[in-house]
């Protein structure tokens, strides 16, 4: 079970990768553009094409980062709410 301090750190993080992926969207709509600039006009676009590549593999470790966190957050309060529950009716060892 996760702290509440470590249930802080990860509310930072997703906060921090949501800027990644949204920054990175801008990011690749500037390269296919630039891409798609290049070869109307027949300039050679393997460079900006491996480019283009490379930051889309960063957004689908940012876009997998970010469920990973959401998983471990979630897990996290799931967890919080199971240890602030009352004890159910299996789980109260009293007698009657």
């Amino acid at each position: 079970m996760l702290s509440g301090m470590n249930r802080d750190f990860l509310e930072i993080a997703l906060v921090q990768v949501e800027r990644h992926i949204t920054r990175g969207e801008v990011i690749l709509a500037c390269q296919r553009a630039r891409v798609a600039a290049s070869e109307r006009i027949g300039r050679n676009i393997a460079l900006s094409r491996e480019c283009l590549d490379l930051f889309e593999h960063c957004q689908r470790l940012h876009l997998a980062d970010r469920d990973r966190l959401w998983m471990d957050l979630e897990n996290a309060n799931r967890g919080l709410k199971a240890r602030d529950a009352p004890p159910t009716s299996s789980e109260d060892t009293t007698e009657a």
